[in-house]
C-alpha cells in the first residue's frame, strides 16, 4: 500500500481484537490486489444504550489505480444480522474482497 492504513475505532471493546482482524484482512486483500493506494477503516459504536440488535457501524474505503474506490459500509439496521463485530468486519472485507477480485479481472481483460 503506497499510504499507511488509517484506522479509527470509536468506543469499541476488545478493539486489539479488531484491530488484529482489519489488518489481516488487509494482508488478503494486498494478495488479490497488489496496487491498493489507500486503506481507510472507522469502526464506531454509535447507539451506546442498545438493548437489542447491532449497534456498530463500519466503513471501508479502498483507492486503486485509474482513480477508482470502493466503498463499503455496514450499518445498524441493514440487512445483515451479526451477532458480533468481529462477523461484521469480516463481511466487509468479504465483500471489498470480491469487488477486488471482479476489478482485478477486468483490468486483465
Amino acid at each position: 500500500m503506497q499510504v499507511p492504513l488509517e484506522l479509527t475505532l470509536k468506543d469499541i471493546p476488545d478493539s486489539a481484537e479488531i484491530e488484529e482482524i482489519i489488518h489481516g484482512r488487509i494482508e488478503k486483500l494486498e494478495k488479490i490486489y497488489d496496487n491498493i493506494i489507500s486503506c481507510r477503516v472507522a469502526v464506531e459504536k454509535i447507539l451506546k444504550d442498545q438493548q437489542s440488535g447491532n449497534p456498530f457501524r463500519i466503513r471501508l474505503n479502498l483507492r486503486v489505480p485509474k482513480n477508482h474506490e470502493i466503498v463499503i459500509k455496514r450499518e445498524p439496521g441493514g440487512n445483515n444480522d451479526f451477532n458480533n463485530l468481529g462477523a461484521m468486519v469480516r463481511d466487509a472485507f468479504d465483500t471489498a474482497q470480491r469487488q477486488l477480485k471482479e476489478l482485478s479481472e477486468k483490468k486483465r481483460t
